[in-house]
């Protein structure tokens, strides 16, 4: 983390119980910042973890996936960190340099969201909506499209 940065997350640890969400890249908060470390975080119906539950009763915010969407603007195509939400569980884009991205059509935000999921793209100061006409496939050996599923 840049200096400033980790200076003001010490400056918010020490005077509020802080809690971090553990995640695959990070099992363990930094100790120098402060805070502890768990694997889920319930606030009545609410509950924030790394890795989704495919079956949930729960109103979930969640990262793992990464999403990312592949958007059409006039000739050019982008590849920009997103949101991705059905109402009943939001999917966090990575913030880090050192993660990928997983397409937002990619079978396995099939198995955990809604068809009619909503889709919110980054910009340097923004987060926007994006139609989903506008997303685009991504071709992978491994994984079949939303589309092609027999869900």
């Amino acid at each position: 983390l840049p200096t400033g940065l980790a200076e003001r997350l010490r400056r918010m640890t020490c005077v509020r119980e802080w809690l971090w969400v553990r995640g695959n890249h990070d099992p363990e908060p930094p100790a120098d910042l402060g805070g502890t470390g768990v694997a889920e975080v319930a606030l009545g119906e609410l509950v924030l973890r790394h890795e989704p539950e495919e079956v949930s009763n729960s109103i979930e915010i969640v990262g793992h996936l990464h999403p990312r969407a592949k958007l059409r603007l006039g000739r050019r195509t982008a590849r920009l960190g997103c949101f991705v939400t059905d109402g009943r569980r939001l999917v966090l884009p990575a913030f880090g340099a050192f993660t990928g991205g997983l397409n937002v059509l990619d079978e396995a935000f099939g198995r955990i969201l809604a068809r009619d999921f909503r889709t919110y793209v980054l910009g340097q100061t923004t987060c926007r909506r994006v139609a989903r006409d506008l997303l685009l496939h991504e071709p992978s050996l491994s994984r079949q499209p939303m589309e092609t599923m027999g869900a």
